[in-house]
């Protein structure tokens, strides 16, 4: 009985091997390839000096077939990691109340907001943020940054930072709702010349925008500030531009079979425009920014932008886990490919770190004196 189950199970292991194998020749793998494939599955089973964790090595084996891509925003991710994204993207998180940019030498902590968890904890402008609950932020975007720090309201968490002094401090942090607005609007003092700035874009982005014009009455021209905005809802970005664009392409989408096209009303609104843009203007920003551009509705002012643009989209896999993939390039109205790039400033006028912490987060009023790129884009729309 007992050689019939062996043989049995031999049989089992064989039309297994063999299924596995007609499936990657299906998936476009030969021969050679495959072999190589179960030849490195059999080393690393027999040769490894432990017993390897065999989810661990289809783990790798799945994150393995995603990271070959060699693009840094696709990547292989477990359900629960995705059900933890998808609650942050719905809105179902709570924050600490800052604004940060990461540079070279990592996260810097730029504004801090009034009755904030990172205000009671005394988190200053200026720390540089090391690592969330032991968690190293070296190396890490800025969104991943941002998921670490979010989470549920009332939860705890440790950040380690260094300050200006250079000594490090570990603080305690509790997260909670922070009301922020995407927009932020005034006018450039002793001049009839609206400012708006957009720290990153939301579904409602498009509304507090048009909000904001509507509370201006005329203007003389209007300064759009991208300036470290990072993105967000294309939603949001395809709003902004329609009220300025005349009818016709916001941006193309092209995949590997197909181009598809995001079309603006055509507000084409009359009035003259400037658009500030730095090295962290990127993704949705940088369609707003494109478009602005091509269609010849306005200037830029500022300094080359980040070069994020591409599209991503999630597809579950047979376990229920998640591939994050890109999809599509996005194309600006004259099919520029920009990812990589970034896009370059009509006027280009470069700041350093110390300068845009000075001219975005230091004063609540827009000021040209401390604000080389406000000046230069107030200059532009001056007669």
């Amino acid at each position: 009985m007992k050689k019939i189950g062996k043989y049995l199970v031999r049989i089992w292991l064989v039309i297994s091997f063999f299924f596995v194998v007609a499936s990657l020749v299906l998936l476009g793998l030969n021969g050679g390839r495959i072999g190589n494939l179960l030849s490195t599955y059999s080393i690393v089973n027999a040769a490894f000096y432990e017993m390897p964790d065999q989810e661990a090595l289809w783990m790798g084996l799945n994150e393995g077939l995603v990271s070959g891509l060699g693009d840094p925003y696709s990547e292989y991710i477990t359900k629960e990691e995705y059900d933890d994204f998808s609650e942050r993207l719905q809105g179902g998180f709570a924050g600490i109340g800052i604004y940060f940019t990461v540079d070279e030498e990592g996260p810097l902590v730029l504004h801090i907001f009034e009755d904030s968890p990172a205000q009671s904890a005394g988190l200053l402008v200026g720390d540089r943020m090391l690592a969330a609950d032991g968690v190293s932020l070296e190396g890490l975007d800025s969104e991943e940054i941002a998921l670490l720090l979010k989470g549920e309201e009332g939860t705890s968490f440790r950040l380690l930072v260094r300050r200006e002094t250079e000594v490090e401090e570990e603080l305690y942090l509790t997260r909670a709702y922070v009301e922020v607005e995407s927009t932020y609007a005034a006018k450039i003092k002793d001049t009839n010349i609206g400012y708006i700035y957009i720290s990153n874009f939301t579904m409602v982005t498009a509304e507090q925008f048009r909000d904001n014009l509507i509370a201006f009455g005329d203007l003389d021209g209007l300064i759009i500030d991208l300036r470290n905005n990072g993105g967000g809802q294309t939603t949001g970005a395809y709003g902004v531009a329609s009220l300025f664009l005349p009818k016709g392409p916001i941006v193309y989408e092209e995949t590997r079979n197909s181009i598809s096209m995001q079309e603006a009303d055509g507000g084409n609104l009359d009035l003259p425009l400037v658009v500030l843009v730095n090295h962290n203007t990127a993704s949705a920003a940088e369609i707003l920014a494109g478009a602005i551009q091509d269609t010849n509705r306005g200037l830029l002012v500022g300094e080359q932008t980040f070069g994020k643009g591409t599209v991503q989209r999630f597809y579950q896999t047979l376990d229920g886990d998640y591939i994050k993939i890109t999809i599509a390039r996005y194309l600006t109205p004259n099919k520029r490919s920009i990812h990589g790039i970034g896009l370059t400033p009509d006027i280009l006028f470069p700041m350093t770190e110390e300068e845009y912490v000075d001219a975005l987060y230091a004063e609540i009023e827009p000021n040209p004196e401390n604000d080389g790129q406000l000046a230069k884009a107030l200059e532009m729309l001056q007669p």
